[in-house]
C-alpha cells in the first residue's frame, strides 16, 4: 500500500489489520495525529483508494524497531463526512440519517456517564468492534468520539460495550494522548480524543472471550 498527503511525497507500508473503518498502517513513516491523508491498497490486481485522518501514532526508536513496528491507525472518512465539507449546508440531514440507522462506517459512538471522566463506547456491530479491535486496541490505543474530550495526560475510564448480549461491560483505564476539539468555523472533522490504554495485557485478557464468541 501507499499513502501520502496531497503535494507531499508517498510513502509505502503495509497493513494486517484493515476494516470497513480504517486500517493500521506499518510504516517507518507515520504521520502526526490528525493528519489528513490519502491511501491506496493493492492486493493483486485488485485495490481501492480512500482517504482518512491519523487516529493516533506508534513511534519506535530505530534500536527497537525490529521488535515493535512503528505505524498508525488511520480511520476512514466517510462519504457523508467528505461531501460535508464541500456542502456544510446539506451536512445536517445526511448525519443525522447515519446515526439514526446505525452507520458501521461511523466510529464508535461514546458520551460520558455522569461522572464526566467516566466514557461510555458502543459499537454498530460485531465486524465494527472487531475490526477496530485488530486495528487499535491491539496497539494499545483507541479513539473515543465525545464532545467533551479529557485533557491531556488525564487518566479517564471507558466503559465499553461489546456488542455480544453474554458479555459485560468492560471498564478500562487509559491516558488522553490527542484530543480533537475544533473550533468553530474550523472545518474540522474528528471530535474527541485519543487515548492510550493502560494495563493492556489485562484488557486483553477480558476482551479475548468477546473476541472469540464474536468470531466463531
Amino acid at each position: 500500500m501507499e499513502f501520502w498527503q496531497p503535494g507531499e511525497q508517498t510513502h509505502q507500508g503495509y497493513t494486517t489489520n484493515l476494516s470497513a473503518t480504517g486500517m493500521h498502517i506499518a510504516t517507518l513513516h507515520p504521520l502526526p495525529p490528525r493528519s489528513r491523508l490519502r491511501i491506496e491498497v493493492l492486493h493483486g490486481e485488485r485495490g481501492f483508494m480512500v482517504e482518512g485522518v491519523v487516529a493516533h501514532r506508534r513511534s519506535v526508536h530505530p534500536e527497537l524497531a525490529r521488535v515493535t513496528q512503528p505505524g498508525m491507525g488511520v480511520r476512514f472518512l466517510t462519504p457523508a463526512e467528505l461531501i460535508s465539507e464541500l456542502f456544510p449546508a446539506e451536512a445536517g440531514g445526511g448525519q443525522a440519517a447515519s446515526a439514526e440507522a446505525g452507520n458501521a462506517n461511523q466510529p464508535p459512538a461514546s458520551e460520558p456517564a455522569e461522572d464526566a471522566r467516566i466514557f461510555s463506547v458502543r459499537f454498530a456491530s460485531a465486524r465494527d468492534f472487531l475490526g477496530i479491535y485488530r486495528r487499535d486496541i491491539l496497539n494499545g490505543g483507541l479513539f473515543v468520539a465525545t464532545g467533551r474530550p479529557g485533557r491531556m495526560h488525564e487518566v479517564v475510564s471507558v466503559e465499553l460495550f461489546p456488542p455480544d448480549p453474554v458479555a459485560q461491560p468492560v471498564l478500562v483505564q487509559a491516558r488522553v494522548v490527542q484530543r480533537f476539539q475544533p473550533q468553530p468555523g474550523s472545518g474540522a472533522i474528528l471530535v474527541g480524543m485519543g487515548v492510550e490504554l493502560l494495563d493492556l495485557p489485562s484488557i486483553l485478557e477480558r476482551l479475548q472471550p468477546v473476541v472469540d464468541r464474536l468470531e466463531g
